[in-house]
């Protein structure tokens, strides 16, 4: 299925079974730091971030969240305080990038980008251009490499590269009705044509 994402069209790519195995533990702090409604989010940070692999599977190390272990990369040995930390980060993202609910899409997005850049980002996205878009992830990211004298700097699609793995709902707010079997099948020209997942075909029977 294919949907819209910070403007561009990406398929969505299922969690692995690593990740899924954390379910339980993600919400218990999501749960802790009152992100209920993000776990499918934090579920999909950790897929990009380590695919649900190794001892920091939220690559939390970095984080000032991180008071029990070295603050570098793959710091943290202890699976669940990662996911603790990585929760407590994201939640302060969100905080940062002021999301209404998990509907407020641009927000959202603006608080992943966060995720990897830093708070710093938010901030200066904000203050900048009043928010996150794709230009400005790629200019900061640029900003940092010659301030920092670095060849690299975060990753200017990551927005993208996460929401490849989250539903549709946090991919432009409410929850299509798939089982209007004309939106979806029997009236829709493109699945006709044998064309699901296209782009045309979800936005036919989203007006259907």
């Amino acid at each position: 299925m294919l949907a819209q994402d910070g403007g561009s069209n990406s398929a969505i790519v299922s969690l692995s079974d690593e990740v899924i195995v954390y379910e339980d533990t993600i919400r218990k702090y999501a749960k802790e730091y009152d992100i209920e409604d993000y776990v499918s989010l934090l579920q999909a940070i950790m897929m990009q971030e380590s695919g649900g692999k190794g001892n920091d599977p939220m690559q939390a190390s970095e984080s000032g969240y991180n008071t029990k272990y070295p603050r570098v990369p793959n710091g943290i040995t202890d699976p669940e305080y990662s996911i603790e930390v990585g929760t407590h980060t994201f939640s302060d993202c969100l905080k940062k990038a002021k999301v209404k609910d998990s509907s407020d899409t641009e927000r959202i997005y603006l608080a992943l980008q966060g995720y990897n850049y830093g708070s710093g980002y938010i901030e200066w996205a904000i203050r900048n251009f009043g928010g996150y878009s794709k230009y400005n992830a790629q200019q900061f990211s640029d900003n940092k490499k010659q301030e920092l004298n670095v060849s690299g700097y975060g990753d200017p699609s990551y927005v993208d590269h996460v929401m490849r793995y989250v539903g549709i709902t946090f991919r432009g707010g409410t929850n299509p009705n798939f089982n209007n079997l004309e939106a979806w099948v029997t009236k829709n020209p493109y699945a006709q044509a044998g064309l699901y997942g296209q782009c045309t075909w979800f936005a036919w029977g989203k007006v259907l």
